[in-house]
């Protein structure tokens, strides 16, 4: 299908843009990984060892077994896409056709696919459960507490923990603090709930969150439920760009046709460490059932 461009005699230079977050999962980046760029693949290090034994004063120490296995990684997305855009539709429309498209096209389709790529990726694997409705502030509150219940009972680092909430939940979790965020400065008052039980809070639109995500031909998918909450201890994930291209080639470089070409290609990974899924925490709307 052609491209649909609108022309004009008269125009604004400037693009009727869709409201649209900025990418939500970058808080969870892997900085250590960013070492293995030119590899194909990389090891992750595994150990196990046994606890203590009681100390003989006749025989001494009990020997200790200590197991370290390697597991290899790969970048488990690489999509891409190109665009042509002919060089008259690009003069016609005031210069706005091709020379917003690279930046409008990364903040509305590749931002919002690669945040619920991320995030059902990390739902699936988590190491703790819940689903059901949640309607109450006091709800909300208390499918929190439980997970932090369930996660430092495994011993996870609290304080390292990012929540991605729903709106929704976002809502509702507000109204149900013990200790009012309120700030009032002459007459402003700030509502905003930045954080919960030191977890950095960040909220998800709806359509990035959920519980399984299908790369196709023309973006992505939506399956499985509805999530309310994702709780993810940081050194958990494994999550890194290992390649993120944008190139144009203009009109004179082009030698098939007089127009614009924009290529852009994003190759990376979003996984979690197997001895690491207690720091994933997900709450569903519904019950998840995942294949084995």
């Amino acid at each position: 299908m052609a491209n649909n461009i609108s022309l004009h005699k008269v125009y604004l230079k400037s693009l009727d843009k869709i409201y649209q977050n900025e990418c939500l999962t970058s808080i969870l980046d892997t900085e250590e990984i960013d070492s293995t760029r030119e590899a194909k693949t990389f090891t992750v290090d595994k150990m196990e060892m046994d606890g203590l034994s009681d100390y003989s004063r006749a025989n001494g120490y009990v020997n200790g077994d200590v197991t370290l296995t390697q597991e290899e990684k790969s970048p488990n997305y690489d999509r891409g896409k190109k665009f042509s855009v002919d060089e008259m539709d690009d003069v016609e429309s005031g210069y706005i056709a091709f020379g917003k498209l690279s930046g409008e096209f990364e903040r509305t389709k590749v931002i919002p696919e690669i945040d619920a790529f991320r995030i059902a990726k990390y739902a699936k694997n988590a190491g703790g459960s819940a689903y059901g409705s949640i309607s109450t502030p006091e709800d909300a509150v208390s499918a929190v507490e439980t997970a932090e219940e369930i996660m430092g009972d495994k011993e996870v680092p609290m304080e390292n923990c990012v929540m991605f909430v729903s709106n929704a939940f976002y809502n509702l979790l507000r109204k149900g603090g013990v200790h009012r965020f309120s700030e009032v400065n002459n007459t402003k008052v700030n509502r905003k709930l930045e954080e919960f039980d030191d977890m950095k809070i960040v909220k998800v639109p709806a359509k990035r969150f959920y519980s399984d995500c299908v790369l196709g031909e023309k973006g992505y998918t939506n399956g499985g439920s509805k999530i309310n909450f994702l709780i993810v201890e940081k050194s958990a994930v494994m999550q890194f760009q290992k390649h993120k291209a944008s190139n144009v080639i203009s009109p004179e470089q082009n030698q098939n046709a007089d127009a614009y070409i924009l290529k852009y290609r994003n190759y990376g990974l979003a996984d979690v460490y197997d001895n690491k899924i207690d720091g994933i925490y997900t709450h569903t709307v519904e019950e998840v059932i995942v294949e084995a």
